[in-house]
């Protein structure tokens, strides 16, 4: 137990900060929405929902429990694994060209070129598995450190560390970084977290500008969506997990269509 304690010692400053700062908020800050349960048992998940109003620093949310468990980011660590590629040098921008290794794999999107705005869109696994091997451990834990950015263990193996579940990062976690990604106050260049903000945009329309990143956890059977909304000049950040099988046919489409449903119902979309 004792060795357990030394072992994650270093991590309690800052799990103790965010935790400090969201069980601070007043009653009158953080909107408890069990309703919301709804949106997740219709498609036959389980699942947990935050979101951040950003002027009125309001919280909503669904399962407080869970949505300050940490888990893997899976191929939400895309955007920080494409801001460090960008920084060290390793991409240069949307463009950066990669060749693929002729092995055929399980989506048809993944079998051919890409460049990284198509990995990126189409989460491309073998890039971004590139990319960290190029950045390499101890640039990729040196910004992981920098920003604070969930439990930072990258475990010595650093090309599936963010889907091996050595690194985890709660819902509310993502809320933080994805805020400070928006604000450009990531320690990163503007010109870096401008791209990775240009990356992330997924629908435009008059009345509000959709921001998102989707990711898979195998291991635990989990579907993540996170990303925010610009609307009516203010800013919305929100993290979805759902929780069943991973490998069901519906899966995939929930871990969207919920998130998307419950996001509609709050007159954002």
């Amino acid at each position: 137990m004792l060795s357990r304690y030394k072992k994650y010692k270093k991590y309690f400053p800052v799990i103790f900060l965010y935790a400090f700062y969201f069980f601070s908020c007043g009653p009158d800050k953080i909107e408890i929405r069990n309703d919301f349960r709804k949106f997740y048992d219709r498609r036959g998940y389980q699942g947990s929902f935050a979101l951040h109003d950003l002027n009125n620093d309001r919280w909503i949310i669904y399962d407080k429990k869970k949505c300050n468990r940490r888990y893997p980011p899976a191929s939400t660590f895309k955007i920080f694994n494409t801001l460090v590629g960008l920084e060290t040098g390793v991409i240069q921008d949307e463009n950066t060209f990669f060749v693929w290794d002729s092995i055929i794999r399980q989506y048809p999107s993944w079998n051919k070129d890409q460049t990284l705005r198509t990995a990126f869109r189409n989460s491309v696994v073998w890039c971004y598995q590139e990319i960290a091997r190029q950045v390499g451990r101890e640039r990729m834990q040196y910004y992981i450190e920098k920003c604070k950015y969930g439990n930072k263990n990258i475990s010595n193996v650093i090309d599936s560390f963010w889907f091996d579940g050595s690194l985890r990062i709660s819902q509310i976690e993502q809320i933080f970084f994805l805020e400070k990604l928006y604000k450009l106050e990531l320690p990163f260049s503007k010109k870096n977290q401008k791209i990775v903000k240009n990356l992330l945009l997924r629908e435009q329309t008059p009345e509000y500008k959709l921001s998102s990143k989707t990711g898979t956890e195998k291991k635990y059977n989990m579907g993540l969506y996170i990303g925010y909304i610009e609307r009516e000049e203010n800013v919305y950040f929100f993290t979805s997990n759902i929780y069943g099988n991973s490998k069901h046919k519906t899966f995939y489409f929930a871990k969207i269509r919920v998130p998307l449903e419950i996001l509609r119902e709050l007159e954002l979309l």
